[in-house]
């Protein structure tokens, strides 16, 4: 006897397999695809790091250059950067990535003072 799922829109007990769609096994074969094209190609994967900014004045944004590893992306991945500090929000005031391309982006750091400020970055192709 195979498995039962009850319905409750009919109020009766019907053969499991009565539940899966009839174009499931495509839907399966598309998934495979989409996950083995994710998994072995097609994307470049992610690189991730640390750079240090030192403002050049205090209240005034300061670039940092981020080189990706040569090869990484085949297409301009999404990059996300974050102040590595105690002062968030009171002390350094915004990290902004831009100008990302498969061979690296522009990090900014804003801060009350010029301190040097560690910023750890991400990258994922997307």
């Amino acid at each position: 006897m195979g498995a039962k799922r009850w319905n409750a829109t009919t109020g009766a007990w019907e053969d499991y397999g009565s539940f899966i769609p009839a174009d499931a096994s495509a839907r399966l074969t598309s998934l495979e695809s989409r996950t083995t094209t994710l998994e072995h190609g097609n994307v470049g994967g992610y690189a991730g790091g640390s750079l240090n900014i030192v403002p050049t004045a205090a209240n005034t944004p300061t670039s940092g250059s981020v080189t990706f590893p040569s090869g990484r992306f085949i297409n301009a991945p999404n990059a996300v950067a974050t102040g590595a500090t105690t002062v968030p929000g009171t002390v350094v005031t915004g990290v902004g990535v831009t100008g990302t391309t498969t061979t690296g982006c522009t990090i900014y750091v804003t801060r009350t003072n010029t301190t040097s400020t560690s910023v750890v970055w991400v990258a994922v192709d997307g």
